[in-house]
């Protein structure tokens, strides 16, 4: 019996502090919401911004975000991938022009518009950010000389 005490409050603790981000309350559109979309989520750690709600979550393995507005709104997910996880496409663009860089970072953004891959790449002298929106194709989004 006091086994199950013990794990109903261990429970119930989760769940009430992951309601609360940096002692705000998150809205609880965003939480419904997200409940909804997520059933499955798993480690659920709720932040704020000045604008937004982020929800840090494991589902299936990968960390994942989603933000909200402060009225409750989904606004987008955001998930860090691997290049095995790009459209062949945009796979087969960075092989063929960029082979002299290496990927040092990757990143999917999904919303209401479709979906959008960052990919930063790096050599020795440059760092550059491409993106890529609903699978099309690569543009330049950023470059850097390196000191």
């Amino acid at each position: 019996m006091k086994k199950i005490i013990l794990a109903l409050s261990l429970a119930l603790t989760m769940t009430v502090s992951s309601a609360f981000a940096e002692g705000k309350s998150i809205p609880a559109r965003a939480l419904a919401s997200f409940k909804t979309e997520f059933s499955e989520a798993q480690e659920i750690n709720w932040s704020t911004g000045d604008d937004y709600y982020v929800a840090k979550f494991v589902l299936h393995g990968q960390n994942i975000f989603a933000y909200y507005t402060p009225d409750g709104d989904y606004l987008s997910t955001l998930r860090y991938i691997s290049t095995l996880q790009l459209p062949i496409n945009l796979l087969r663009e960075l092989k063929n022009d960029y082979s002299n860089y290496w990927v040092s970072n990757l990143i999917e953004v999904g919303n209401s518009d479709g979906t959008t891959y960052y990919v930063t790449l790096e050599n020795a002298d440059k760092k550059i950010t491409l993106k890529s929106k609903n699978s099309g194709y690569w543009d330049s989004y950023s470059k850097k000389q390196k000191a």
